[in-house]
């Protein structure tokens, strides 16, 4: 089926963050592929979640659980299915309340939505992982795509946005701080910051 433009895949939809974007996305109309490891424990998750308002009875009719393995390429892009948007979180409790999602799994999930043809891939990672060097997140993605445009030569960070570009590949990188203690009923906005394209913003988390 031609990807869906209004549904999203979440992998690590049962984390800390990947909850919370699968839950904005709802509450924002679109339809969420909720990329799971226990189909069973995302389920009462579910439930739990509409019976004490986190989500509309209408909401929860908009998500849909899928299990898949970060581990296998194949598994992932199946379920991803027919979304046309991509997003991963990459963090400590990531990979349902207490499993990790690592830069590696990232690079799964991306080798998948490249074989899905997914219109957007949005990568989220906790503030002090992020590196241009070494072994952050951003220099696994960057070795990814190095691999995927020129078949594992050396490329810069801007040789690197360039074939991107040139390929129309969509690709966000997001940076945020921990979740820990984030009050869930604050309200719409609060510590979510916007740029234009092109900008970037060290932060302070």
């Amino acid at each position: 089926r031609a990807p869906d433009a209004k549904t999203v895949f979440v992998a690590g939809a049962t984390g800390q963050i990947g909850a919370r974007v699968s839950q904005q996305l709802l509450r924002s109309g679109f339809t969420v592929r909720g990329g799971v490891r226990d189909l069973y424990f995302a389920q009462q998750l579910a439930e739990f979640a509409t019976q004490y308002g986190v989500i509309s009875r209408d909401e929860a009719r908009k998500i849909n659980a899928v299990e898949f393995d970060f581990k296998d390429v194949e598994s992932i892009a199946k379920a991803i299915g027919n979304a046309g948007k991509v997003v991963v979180t990459v963090g400590p409790s990531e990979d349902g309340p207490r499993g990790k999602v690592s830069a590696k799994d990232a690079l799964q999930v991306l080798e998948a939505a490249s074989v899905a043809q997914v219109g957007h891939v949005v990568v989220v990672a906790e503030a002090g992982g992020v590196s241009s060097s070494g072994g952050g997140p951003l220099a696994l993605i960057t070795d990814f795509f190095s691999k995927l445009f020129s078949k594992g030569a050396e490329v810069s960070t801007d040789s690197l946005l360039d074939s991107v570009v040139d390929t129309e590949l969509r690709f966000t990188f997001v940076k945020v701080s921990s979740t820990e203690g984030v009050d869930d009923f604050s309200p719409d906005g609060e510590n979510v910051v916007l740029l234009s394209e092109g900008t970037y913003n060290q932060g302070t988390g």
